[in-house]
């Protein structure tokens, strides 16, 4: 039976989520914990200087950036090009594909409340504006980044086997001669038809973290 695109791509971000989901989940949390610890060492630096300031003179927001720059300082820079290139010409079904080597962004956490938080001026509005990572917290950020991009690799690589093998490959049938065994339930059932004698597909190997993934995520009760 055919699959229609809409339900395949279903069918693969479903896998993704349940194989690697709790584990964005956990990363992201420490992140988030990692801009708070950031937010209190510079808060305490400067809090003498604070209290003496009137409130109207101290700003204030919801929320606090932490600015992330790390790049894997083990690959070359051919690696990391080869890299960038797959991150922009990525299949087009997966739009959370992130570079396997290179973190560029902003860890945030928001407050219940407007509360002592650095700000720019943004046209007139007043937005949040992000911090350099403090160097006491350096190499705890660092090792974060590490399996932060551990993950994405593994992540990817799941990725490209799903979109390599739906590639040509659509019917659930053929998937099923394809696909490891623990993913034959994300596919629909197949009706009762004769049997046609046809030639089996030769499937790509699965990726090699696969089997780890799914005893870590069964430990930890994931799928």
């Amino acid at each position: 039976m055919r699959i229609g695109n809409y339900e395949l791509q279903r069918i693969k971000n479903k896998i993704i989520d349940d194989l690697y989901g709790k584990k964005e989940e956990e990363l992201g949390k420490k992140a988030k914990q990692m801009a708070i610890e950031n937010r209190e060492i510079w808060l305490k630096q400067y809090k003498p200087l604070l209290d003496q300031l009137p409130d109207s003179m101290v700003t204030r927001n919801k929320k606090y950036l932490l600015k992330v720059d790390y790049t894997d300082p083990t690959v070359s820079e051919a690696v990391l090009e080869k890299d960038r290139e797959a991150t922009r010409n990525s299949y087009s079904g997966d739009y959370n594909r992130r570079s396997n080597y290179v973190i560029d962004t902003t860890w945030e956490h928001t407050y219940q409340k407007a509360i002592v938080n650095p700000t720019e001026d943004d046209n007139g509005y007043s937005s949040p504006q992000s911090q350099p990572v403090h160097a006491s917290l350096k190499e705890k950020l660092e090792n974060l980044c590490k399996d932060i991009l551990a993950w994405r690799r593994e992540r990817n690589e799941m990725s490209d086997y799903l979109e390599e093998t739906t590639a040509h490959n659509t019917g659930s049938q053929q998937l099923r001669k394809i696909w490891p065994e623990p993913f034959h339930k994300y596919l629909p059932a197949e009706s009762p038809s004769k049997s046609t004698k046809k030639t089996k597909p030769v499937p790509p190997p699965a990726p090699t973290g696969l089997k780890d993934r799914l005893t870590t995520n069964l430990l930890e009760d994931g799928i």
